[in-house]
């Protein structure tokens, strides 16, 4: 080697310890000719947990037209931003190394390609003490590269005709002190040189920051796939992972040990690569180091051998300088085998021996008991694949099952090959099996291997595109009947397209034409909306004297056989529509039916509807099938779906609409078919029920109020659309010397069927804060009761990590339903009210003085009383005294008048004796 060489190796060893270093790639070995290239883009993928002191790989992907024997370009990665106290802080941002500048390898130690090692592949440029480069020499190095990254770099094999691949280098950093680094990974074209060692605008670049994580506190072991059954077959092992606190890695000779409580039949391994599914070999323990973690998970496998029913225990426990405190346990019991018979894929029947669907699945290439490999599709946004499984003979089985999960779909990790266990039920024989996970890349696949007892059926699962084209998928006319309209009217048909797996297909190109009464003489191109929906709409433009009575509305899309709805005119015989709601059936015995107010779903108060039906008929009381309903209503706070506005009457002559209402009260509904219209009524409330029988729903209470009058305090509770809630119950406390009704210091109530509650208060001699709280009528409620925790506009309590909006108001069509109605009518909830109560007169002593004074005032009145009793009797001895003296007056006034009555006639006796006397 020269001296040269020499120093050169000695240089770059030193740059790419401060974050440089060189990355290669592959070419064809028939690739001819040499090309300096021009990346497009660079992305970093998932940047692993980082800790002081521990070495990470972080993979960055550079897209690149990678074409010729020996393509080249420059790829810099340089520090932009290092904690204060890092070595890497004195560099950050200069874009080189400071003359004289050393560094070990505890910082950067390179970029290197996938794969491969860093002394194979660094170059450098002849300028020393500047920033190191990558060079992608593809015809020396291709041999050096793994099958896995060749098909990085390439499209075909060694065919290279793609001018858009690219490739992945990882980053190699460790970080010295703790904090967060910034990186900029940018490219060049060609071959490096100072100047392309240097970004500039305009070159493919990507920037990402790597934080060091905390230190570990805990780990926590889990089982990912189902439990394996019992034989020395298995080979393959259950997959189990362990997971560190949030934001947690291993740090330098920190290790987990992994143990089990079997060590004569289990055995672990080490799942070392989570993008290429690699394990470890088998033993009886085995270690984790900061290498096997990706954001803070390590996969390994337990493998139990054991013959009969077994139970194993796997214990993880700090090890190291990791303290031993941390640990964790995990339990998998191994099934026993009982494979009678063997067990198929079958993909038409479940466990029930019903029909079998399988969402997003086209259901191809697997016939009833397969017993060969089979092959089936799926869509790219299937969550799920099911499939049915079958005995020979209907019986019970249990048996074990492979999978390799090819492209990562069902585990996170492509490649990875795992064993659970399958069975059948004991009188049906049959039973389903279900994967987890969607294929969302065309082309992504797993593959599913039963190892029964006679026989090994396999399926493969493989997404694709969906498609509708020839005879896959499907068109179907809406309504999929002849509408019968009256003359000059206006109808919509729909035609709803489906792909191969039955589902849903938006954008698909479709066109109208008309023939018939309205015959058009130009197609209209439309577009199926995100429901696989598309609307024609025709007017009739003739009357009862054209000849013609029939129009056809003709749907052309991308499948063979056109789909149609005919319209027949002149059926003007509609003489009666009778609407159902709700309320149709109410009487006094049974009550006014209320329907319930939803005021709880994100999507909105018409989430949930109420049926109502409208069945139209002839003169005769013959039901008319095909007949346009159209249902509106000019209530406030009620709707209708905008998808069930016009409805076709079905064989039975009725058509069903979907209504709701926010608000409480009465609302009234029209359905009008040709001439005739009917109303109907729906009675709203929150929590629904019946006036006999009131029905709660206090989980939509929202927010409380309070107000004082008097003594009493009125607590009103309402949900977000401002209508009362009953059932709500409700603590009272207070401050001060006041006190509620019964002279307590606390008091519960729950509001009635009008929402409200009252509580009575008296004033006390000092000032007094009653608070009412919504959550309980007992003792103090817990935070976040119903919707009264929620912030404005949200959907869960303001504690939630996460916040759910109500989803925003969204117009209806005729194909997709109104979303998000009364979004707006979301307030920040109200949990307590208070109200405050002034000082006032003590009720208690006031009271004892009224009553002492009641008794004073009764006692004084006691003694007029008696006065006046002994008044009345004098008053009596008086007048008897009186009426005795009159009694004794009259009779010497009788015998005066008597002794003078004697006199008077002694004298007039005298007198005519006189005058006698003197006559005589």
């Amino acid at each position: 080697m020269s001296t040269k060489t020499t120093f050169k190796r000695i240089a770059l060893v030193a740059v790419a310890s401060l974050g440089f270093g060189v990355l290669t790639s592959v070419a064809p070995a028939n690739a001819v000719s040499p090309g300096s290239i021009t990346p497009t883009a660079v992305s970093v993928r998932t940047i692993p947990a980082s800790a002081v002191g521990s070495t990470i790989n972080i993979p960055v992907s550079i897209t690149a037209p990678i074409g010729s024997a020996i393509d080249t370009f420059t790829a810099t990665v340089r520090v932009t931003s290092a904690p204060v106290g890092s070595a890497l802080a004195s560099v950050a941002g200069v874009g080189k190394a400071t003359d004289g500048t050393t560094a070990g390898s505890t910082f950067i130690s390179g970029v290197i390609a996938a794969g491969n090692t860093v002394a194979a592949k660094l170059s450098l440029d002849e300028v020393t003490n500047t920033t190191g480069v990558l060079q992608i020499d593809t015809a020396t190095q291709k041999s050096d590269l793994t099958p896995s990254v060749s098909a990085l770099f390439t499209s075909s094999g060694s065919d290279r005709t793609s001018t858009t691949t690219g490739g992945s280098i990882y980053v190699v950093f460790q970080p010295d002190v703790a904090g967060s680094y910034t990186f900029l990974v940018s490219t060049a074209t060609g071959a490096p040189t100072v100047a392309s060692a240097a970004y500039a605008a305009g070159d493919a670049n990507t920037t990402f920051t790597v934080a060091t994580a905390v230190a570990p506190t805990t780990v926590t072991l889990a089982t990912v796939t189902g439990a394996t059954s019992t034989g020395t077959a298995n080979d393959v092992g259950r997959l189990m992972k362990a997971t560190l606190n949030t934001g947690a890695a291993l740090g330098p000779n920190q290790t987990i040990a992994l143990t089990t409580n079997d060590t004569t039949n289990a055995t672990l391994a080490i799942v070392t690569s989570q993008t290429a599914g690699t394990t470890s070999a088998y033993a009886t323990t085995q270690t984790l180091t900061n290498a096997h973690f990706v954001n803070g998970v390590a996969y390994f496998k337990l493998l139990d051998e054991k013959t009969t029913a077994n139970t194993v225990v796997v214990t993880a426990t700090g090890s190291g300088t990791l303290s031993s405190s941390i640990t964790s346990t995990v339990s998998s019991t191994t099934v026993l085998l009982a494979a009678a018979a063997s067990i198929l894929v079958n993909n038409g029947v479940d466990a029930a021996g019903t029909a079998l669907t399988r969402p997003g699945s086209s259901k191809v290439g697997c016939a009833t008991n397969a017993s060969a490999a089979c092959v089936d599709y799926s869509s790219t946004s299937a969550a799920t694949h099911t499939y049915g499984l079958s005995t020979a003979t209907a019986t019970a089985a249990v048996t074990r099952m492979t999978v390799t999960d090819t492209s990562g779909a069902l585990t996170g990790i492509p490649g990875v090959t795992y064993e659970t266990t399958v069975s059948t039920a004991v009188t049906t024989g049959l039973g389903t099996v279900t994967f987890t996970g969607a294929l969302a890349t065309v082309g992504d696949s797993f593959t599913a291997t039963i190892h029964s007892s006679t026989a090994t059926a396999s399926i493969t699962v493989t997404s694709q595109a969906a498609t509708v084209t020839g005879s896959t998928g499907t068109a179907t006319a809406e309504p999929n009947a002849t509408i019968y309209a009256t003359h000059g009217s206006t109808v919509v048909a729909t035609v709803l397209v489906k792909d191969q797996f039955g589902a849903a297909f938006a954008n698909s190109s479709v066109t109208v034409s008309v023939t018939g009464r309205n015959a058009t003489t130009a197609s209209v191109s439309l577009a199926t909306d995100a429901t696989g929906r598309a609307s024609y709409t025709l007017a009739d433009a003739g009357t009862a004297a054209t000849v013609l009575t029939t129009s056809t509305i003709v749907f052309d899309t991308a499948l063979t056989a056109n789909t149609s709805v005919t319209v027949n005119y002149g059926v003007d015989r509609v003489t009666k529509v009778a609407l159902s709601t709700p309320t149709t059936l109410d009487t006094a015995a049974t009550g006014i039916t209320y329907t319930d107010i939803d005021a709880s779903s994100t999507a909105g108060a018409s989430a949930t509807t109420t049926t109502i039906t409208a069945t139209v008929t002839d003169v005769n009381g013959a039901v008319l099938v095909g007949v346009p309903v159209t249902f509106t209503t000019a209530s406030e706070g009620a709707g209708i779906l905008s998808t069930k506005v016009t409805v076709y009457t079905g064989t039975d002559g009725k058509a069903a609409s979907s209504v709701f209402g926010w608000t409480a009260g009465i609302k009234t509904f029209t359905a009008t078919a040709g001439a005739i219209a009917t109303t109907g009524t729906v009675n709203y409330r929150q929590g629904g029920g019946t006036s006999l029988a009131p029905t709660n729903s206090t989980t939509e209470a929202r927010t409380i109020s309070a107000v004082m009058t008097g003594n009493k305090i009125v607590v009103t509770a309402k949900d977000r659309f401002g209508n009362t809630v009953s059932g709500v119950p409700l603590w009272g406390t207070r401050t001060g010397s006041g006190t509620f009704g019964g002279g307590s210091n606390t008091n519960g109530q729950t509001t009635g069927v009008d929402g409200t509650a009252e509580f009575l208060f008296n004033a006390g001699s000092e000032d007094s804060v009653v608070t009412i709280t919504a959550g309980s009528a007992t003792a103090t409620p817990a935070a976040c009761y119903a919707q009264t925790g929620h912030l404005a506009g949200m959907n869960v309590c303001s504690t939630a990590t996460t916040q759910t909006a109500y989803t925003a108001a969204t117009v209806g069509t005729t194909t997709t339903a109104q979303t998000g109605v009364g979004a707006t009518l979301s307030p920040a909830g109200v949990a307590a009210v208070t109200v405050a109560v002034p000082a006032g007169t003590d009720t208690a002593q006031a009271a004892a003085d009224a009553a002492a004074e009641a008794t004073d005032a009764a006692n004084a009145a006691t003694d007029a009383a008696n006065a006046a009793a002994e008044a009345a009797d004098a008053a009596t001895a008086a007048a008897q005294d009186a009426a005795d003296a009159v009694a004794a007056l009259s009779t010497q006034v009788s015998e005066m008048v008597d002794a003078l009555k004697k006199q008077i006639t002694a004298l007039t006796n005298l007198v005519i004796k006189i005058q006698k006397k003197v006559r005589a």
